[in-house]
Parts: structure tokens; sequence; C-alpha cells
């Protein structure tokens, strides 16, 4: 995918071939994750967002996302508080919404996802519906 980054490991973020037990993308949506073998750990999805003429302290940054396995949303290198730990996280798209913590220019988001288990298996990302408003 040409919009993340997949910064640890160090990797390719690619469209994969959703997993079976995975929620749908939508329409114009894919799934994403390395290139690579998934082991278990750490995975982390970068996403720069210039904010261009709007105004960091009323941005709004809203989407859905699921993810396998769990996972959280950081801004600017501080987490948001929007999680996904409880249950099977990859079965449904959630709603989000940042409202705080965004700079004047280019910021990072960042999607972290852990990959459970003791042996490789399904890892990957799936955010839609970006929306950028002031």
């Amino acid at each position: 995918d040409p919009y993340y980054v997949l910064s640890a490991p160090a990797d390719d973020a690619v469209v994969l071939a959703p997993h079976p037990a995975w929620v749908q993308a939508p329409a114009g949506a894919a799934w994403i994750g390395p290139a690579v073998a998934m082991a278990p750990g750490d995975y982390v999805y970068t996403l720069e967002l210039d904010l261009g003429s709007v105004d960091p302290e009323t941005a709004r940054l809203s989407g859905r996302w699921a993810a396998d396995d769990t996972a959280e949303i950081y801004v600017n290198g501080f987490p948001t508080g929007i999680v996904k730990t409880e249950g099977r996280t990859f079965e449904a798209l959630d709603a989000f919404t940042i409202t705080s913590g965004f700079v004047a220019g280019v910021n990072t988001i960042e999607f972290r996802i852990r990959n459970l288990g003791n042996a490789e298996n399904p890892t990957g990302l799936l955010v839609t519906d970006l929306t950028l408003t002031d």
C-alpha cells in the first residue's frame, strides 16, 4: 500500500489476500500487512498526514478500522486511547475519531498491532473511510 509504511519491523506494507475470518473490506479498501512471514510480535503501520490549512486545534480525523490481533492508534508518538483488545478484533470495522494531538503541518498516525500466538499466523490492518475535518 503506497500510503502506509510498516516501520516495525521495517518492511513493505502490501495488500493482502484477506484471511477467511477477517471482515470483508469495503469497495476501495484492502487489508494490508507484511510482505514476509507473520511472526508473533509488534507491527507498526505509519501514515503521514499533512493537515494543510486545517487548524490542529480543531482537527478531527475519523474512520473505521479492523486489526489482527490487538491494536492501538497513536498520533505523533502519543497514544490516543483508541484500542482494540477485546475479542476477535478482525471480525468488524469499528469507528474511531481523533480530536487531539495534532500539530500544524505533517502528523504521524501509527496503528500499532500486536500479532498474538506462538507461531507464524495471519496479521493485518484494515483502515477505511478516513476523513479529516476542521
